[in-house]
């Protein structure tokens, strides 16, 4: 169709969705995806001739926002140039006037990218499962049939929970229908690939992961491009995708269920410490973000990858040695916002005047097994040099000088094969994990005890880690909710 002509018929489509919102909007199937604010045509029209004219050999054209992936990605990890879609097609006859115009350049010779909303298909269908089949087939899957050398990659919407919440029983019933069809009628092509990650947890239920319903940030879209090409922990099939709508469905019904807002924990300040087993990206995936997108808690990160408890050659990154520059205000924290804006001074962070409302959530180890650094000194229990003496002298500068402070320990995960492997002085994983949770014990502090378990009925590996211990975002978001949950106690005035 010639751009002239496009326009012509664009201009006429606000009366056709107020056509239809008139007809269908009694059945009730219209709630949210017709509410969206209505794009110009012209929006799409420079689209297309942008098209026409720009350089690329990959497309990613979508039916829901993909402003946050980055062109970078696809170029360092896939070696792909592509060229995105910036106004969202409401329609296959949308979408197919944008294949058409890629196609007719001839262009595209690596990947076709579409984000596909299986629901508003069905709706832009009228909710007609004829009218539903006749337009796949003529819009989106003739083009794939036609084009078997080219890798279609399927990305499907992974909306927040708030979402989901949203669709009454009827719009959720129709959404999930639309969603299994639409992976059933692809997933026959060996030319197709379909990725869907919105029944994680951790990922629908963060509200710092989204702007808006279906909008991801910029760290979180780059993480959902990671799973999608390179680990390939975000493909669906057939085969799995019962599993997958039945968890998803088990979110929904529980939060459904406790209608509870979420936790304020505004008040309180959080800083956490710690070595290898937290280290991460400083975004709303990570411990701290996920801590202050839950509860709204202030959150501060001194961890240091490789940092260890004991460190007698560079005692200013030993735990000691940062508890005395924190103690002293000569340490500066790099602190989470939602917005990752300008980086907040220690004294910013102090200026509660009070440590009632202050956390310090504490996991060393790995680091510390690794150097052979000695566990304990059974004669000189504050023994920097030891691993159980250092965090002994740490804890005990906290507690000195803010002694209303929450001091949680954490302990390693369960490590294979490390957890009972000698290291070099002799100690095993566990060995050092049980000297924490005796620490604990010694200063009545509250402990999460991870070599146990996130979850003990989970295989905590295969389900909270990479190598054995790295948290997951899955491990940060639980570990998240358990401190929430312990200072939601404290907040109450109840023991731990």
């Amino acid at each position: 169709m010639h751009l002239s002509n496009l326009a012509n018929h664009f201009r006429r489509t606000p009366y056709i969705v107020l056509l239809l919102l008139f007809l269908v909007a009694g059945g009730g199937f219209l709630f949210y995806h017709f509410s969206r604010p209505a794009a110009h045509p012209q929006a799409m029209l420079q689209d297309l001739e942008q098209i026409s004219s720009a350089s690329y050999d990959t497309v990613f054209f979508s039916m829901y926002p993909i402003g946050h992936y980055k062109k970078e990605d696809f170029v360092n990890y896939r070696g792909w140039n592509p060229i995105f879609s910036s106004y969202q097609p409401q329609t296959l006859t949308e979408l197919s006037a944008y294949l058409d115009a890629a196609f007719s350049r001839g262009n595209v010779t690596q990947a076709i990218c579409l984000g596909l909303d299986p629901y508003q298909i069905w709706l832009s269908n009228g909710g007609k499962t004829k009218r539903w089949n006749q337009d796949l087939q003529k819009k989106l899957l003739n083009y794939i049939k036609d084009t078997p050398s080219l890798q279609y990659n399927i990305f499907l919407p992974c909306p927040s929970i708030d979402y989901w919440l949203s669709l009454n029983e009827t719009e959720l019933e129709y959404a999930f229908a639309a969603y299994k069809g639409l992976i059933a009628h692809l997933s026959v092509y060996d030319n197709v690939s379909i990725f869907f990650l919105g029944a994680e947890e951790w990922l629908i239920e963060n509200p710092g992961n989204y702007d808006g319903y279906f909008d991801f940030n910029d760290s979180v879209a780059h993480k959902i491009f990671l799973f999608t090409f390179c680990d390939q922990n975000a493909k669906i099939t057939p085969y799995d995708m019962e599993t997958c709508f039945s968890k998803l469905e088990e979110l929904i019904t529980r939060k459904r269920q406790d209608a509870s807002p979420l936790p304020d924990l505004s008040d309180w300040e959080i800083t956490f410490w710690g070595d290898i087993s937290f280290d991460a990206p400083l975004d709303s995936l990570s411990l701290p973000g996920a801590v202050t997108n839950l509860s709204g808690a202030s959150t501060y990160s001194y961890v240091i990858s490789s940092a260890k408890a004991s460190d007698p050659s560079d005692y200013d990154i030993s735990f000691p040695g940062l508890i005395d520059g924190f103690c002293t205000g000569s340490l500066s924290p790099a602190p989470y916002s939602p917005d990752m804006g300008s980086m907040q001074s220690m004294g910013s962070m102090r200026s509660m005047g009070t440590d009632a409302s202050l956390c310090f959530v504490i996991s060393y180890g790995i680091t510390d097994y690794f150097a052979g650094t000695p566990i304990d000194n059974k004669g000189d229990p504050l023994d920097t040099q030891t691993f159980a003496g250092a965090l002994r002298t740490g804890i005990g500068r906290l507690k000195e000088t803010y002694p209303n402070a929450v001091i949680l320990l954490v302990t390693p995960a369960f490590c294979y094969p490390y957890h009972d492997q000698p290291g070099e002085t002799g100690g095993t994983l566990s060995d050092y994990v049980d000297a924490i949770v005796e620490i604990a014990r010694e200063e009545n502090l509250p402990c999460l005890n991870l070599a146990v378990g996130l979850e003990p009925e989970e295989d905590t590996n295969a389900s909270y880690y990479f190598e054995e211990w790295h948290l997951k975002e899955s491990g940060y978001f639980l570990l998240a909710q358990k401190i929430i949950a312990l200072l939601e106690e404290r907040t109450l005035n109840q023991p731990f």
